[in-house]
């Protein structure tokens, strides 16, 4: 049974968030009941449209508070919503709509269509055919936004993992699985040497096609001559992944090793060390009205050569070896 109210009483709406006023239904004389106050809307409760955005950042909005999309195809009627008395979003207008074009379906290696259509518009659908069924049938649906929608897929029946290496390359494809006529790159050990792919088959094995061409072998004649190292590797030719060792005069980090490639050339791995920076005293300048007895052939870094002045100055005249195997003179003779 219908509940029933008199005239004049008033039912009091829980917005959640309140407006200026309360949302308040009140029983006319004639039995209707009639608002005052409002609720305000959250923004929170916007929608997501495909194909617009919006920047309204307010945690909410009163009545008649609105909302404009910013639509990425326009239209003649802008999209806005508008709040309303009871706190709900009202929609306004809308987003232009593009059409589909059918040179942007995909061309498929394992499916293939017959949509004839120029052009499709918003919903309309493309069926594809695979070369072996799929758990879902294969479409392309047209969006508001002129862009097509994959839904579903052809069957995948190669595994990445059933692929092996050919000789002197591996494959690098990504995916784990792969439909019929779809192909898998290989790359060679020896990059321009060659081109190899793997097909897809419907019986889920590999098709393998082209050949990697052979490493080419290093030479000994062109390894290089390292500053404060030597080796004694005597081969005239070493394979792939051969090593020569070098001998430092002083180690380094890690040992000095030349690596060889499949292209033919060595790979440099570790380094000597690096003999201390020193200054040789014969770059010491000459300087007017003095003379140093500074006789080392070379002095480490921080080292000071003192000059004796016929006239003193203000400071000693002395050269102090820097870590770029330069002096530095600091101070100066008298005139």
């Amino acid at each position: 049974m219908e509940e029933v109210y008199e005239e004049g009483t008033a039912c009091a709406y829980d917005c959640g968030v309140s407006g200026e006023t309360p949302l308040i239904y009140t029983c006319t004389i004639e039995g209707i009941w009639i608002p005052s106050g409002s609720c305000d809307c959250f923004s929170a409760e916007l929608p997501k449209i495909t194909g617009a955005t919006h920047s309204c950042s307010n945690n909410t909005y009163p009545e008649d508070g609105k909302c404009e999309y910013l639509c990425e195809v326009p239209s003649e009627e802008p999209l806005i919503y508008t709040c309303n008395q009871i706190g709900h979003w009202i929609r306004n207008g809308s987003c232009g709509v593009l059409n589909c074009s059918d040179t942007d379906l995909p061309n498929l290696p394992y499916a293939n269509h017959s949509c004839t259509n120029e052009t499709y518009t918003e919903d309309e659908t493309c069926l594809y055919t695979c070369e072996t069924e799929g758990d879902i049938p294969l479409t392309y649906t047209c969006l508001s936004t002129g862009n097509w929608e994959k839904a579903g897929d052809c069957a995948k029946p190669c595994n990445k993992s059933s692929l092996t290496n050919v000789t002197y390359g591996y494959p690098t494809c990504t995916e784990e699985a792969y439909a019929i006529n779809e192909e898998c790159s290989y790359t060679c050990e020896v990059e321009g040497t060659g081109h190899v792919f793997a097909t897809c088959l419907q019986s889920g094995e590999w098709k393998l096609t082209g050949i990697c061409g052979e490493p080419i072998p290093c030479s000994n004649a062109t390894l290089p001559n390292e500053l404060n190292a030597t080796h004694n590797c005597k081969n005239e030719t070493y394979a792939v992944g051969e090593e020569c060792a070098y001998t430092c005069e002083l180690d380094g980090e890690s040992d000095l090793i030349f690596v060889c490639l499949p292209t033919g050339i060595w790979n440099k791995t570790g380094t000597c060390g690096e003999p201390p920076v020193t200054c040789p005293s014969s770059i010491l300048p000459t300087e007017a009205n003095a003379n140093h007895s500074c006789t080392n052939a070379t002095y480490s870094v921080g080292d000071q050569c003192e000059y004796t002045c016929e006239f003193p100055g203000e400071d000693d005249l002395i050269f102090i070896c820097l870590d770029t195997g330069l002096w530095n003179q600091t101070g100066a003779c008298g005139e």
